[in-house]
């Protein structure tokens, strides 16, 4: 590293997020990692986050030292595009919210101009490669100094938009962007077959805290029979498959129960599904809660079980495994690496009702050695996924960026 580069280096850097998942306010159930991820960078840049507006949030606002700007799209009633369900499952259960697909991405391309223009961020950092990786490729073409831009890719931009002019789109913003970052090796498979092989992609997961607030309980007091699952109500989670196992389930443990954490456009046909195979009574629909009150409920429980149809990594997982609940999921490719690096999730096949009762009858005839299997693997997971490592990880990607842009 030459002289040059490390005073550059050296420089607090100016970063400029786009994100279209964010928290609205202090203690929001929203999902979070976007802004946990920006207040621990901003502890190394100064960092400014654009997102949507919604109703009841700040327009403009501090929040963990991360400056937060909300642009507007609609009218404040109709600003319900990416809140509770996210952009594609809010757009499939109610249609005609397409309509704001257009003000939404116009406006945030218009704003991010203006923030570049107003405060000449050293780099961007856009999450999902539609739209907003699509919005910082073009907004960083419009300046003569050429604004570099990383693009993190989640997993609902790779399975949900595959048509061609999607997958044209995703390619044209992969190939212009300095580092494309997935957040798990099942990912990168799947980007090239979208867009072909991309030169600068790397595998950099998402953090969770479990350092501070994942961590396993100080006693060995679990649920009795309880079994947790969290997540938003939308078909890819496949919530209904764990409804199903609870008949036969119940027949071998008439005291288990179910709660039933997030909500989405799927919560109505899930409730009416219980009540029809009579396990209704046995299932508590928490709703949203708090990212506060996770870990009290991940130790309290017995067994999380997560019956993804697709995920990009899965997060609450890695959140239950640190928490010292064990974890049964479907077998899907995004888990590999969390399997790699715990060894302590229990698979089934997906679409299965049986097979994961039998894995819940597993793991509740032999709680205490899967209890002692999950609290072992804490450091391992702390060592990959652990919001320490993570930062690091995309600190380096995005001075990468910055001192390459310098080197043209």
């Amino acid at each position: 590293m030459t002289d040059v580069e490390r005073e550059l280096l050296m420089m607090r850097k100016k970063l400029l997020v786009l994100s279209s998942t964010y928290p609205r306010w202090s203690g929001d159930t929203e999902p979070s990692f976007v802004h946990d991820l920006s207040r621990r960078l901003a502890e190394n840049m100064e960092v400014t986050v654009l997102c949507p507006s919604a109703k009841g949030a700040s327009r403009v606002e501090t929040m963990d030292n991360v400056n937060i700007v909300r642009y507007r799209y609609a009218p404040n009633a109709w600003e319900t595009l990416v809140h509770n369900g996210g952009i594609v499952n809010n757009i499939r259960s109610k249609p005609w919210k397409a309509v704001l697909l257009p003000s939404f991405v116009l406006s945030q391309i218009f704003t991010a101009l203006w923030l570049c223009l107003r405060s000449r961020p050293d780099v961007l950092h856009a999450h999902w490669l539609v739209p907003q990786g699509a919005v910082a490729a073009l907004v960083s073409m419009c300046f003569r100094w050429k604004i570099p831009f990383v693009v993190t890719s989640h997993g609902t931009d790779l399975w949900s938009f595959k048509g061609r002019i999607w997958c044209g789109i995703k390619g044209w913003v992969a190939h212009r962007a300095s580092t494309v970052t997935v957040v798990s090796r099942a990912m990168l498979k799947e980007l090239a077959n979208q867009v072909g092989a991309v030169k600068n992609v790397v595998v950099a997961p998402m953090g969770v805290d479990l350092e501070n607030r994942f961590r396993p309980a100080t006693n060995e007091e679990g649920g009795a029979r309880r079994i947790i699952t969290v997540g938003r109500l939308i078909e890819s989670k496949g919530v209904e498959y764990l409804i199903g196992a609870l008949p036969e389930l119940l027949q071998r443990f008439p005291d288990s129960t179910v709660l039933i954490v997030g909500d989405g456009p799927d919560k109505t046909r899930l409730q009416d599904m219980a009540k029809k195979l009579g396990v209704l009574n046995c299932c508590e629909f928490a709703g949203k809660v708090s990212h506060n009150e996770l870990p009290e409920l991940y130790r309290s429980s017995s067994v999380f079980v997560a019956p993804f149809l697709q995920e990009g990594l899965g997060l609450v997982c890695i959140e239950a495994l640190g928490c010292g609940c064990p974890v049964i999921a479907s077998d899907i490719p995004a888990l590999a690496d969390i399997i790699e690096h715990s060894g302590n999730i229990h698979l089934v096949p997906t679409r299965n009702s049986g097979a994961i009762a039998n894995a819940i009858t597993t793991v509740f005839s032999d709680v205490d050695m899967g209890l002692t299997e999950v609290k072992r693997s804490h450091s391992k997971l702390c060592d990959n996924f652990g919001w320490n490592v993570v930062t690091e990880g995309y600190v380096a990607i995005l001075n990468r960026a910055i001192v390459q842009k310098a080197k043209n």
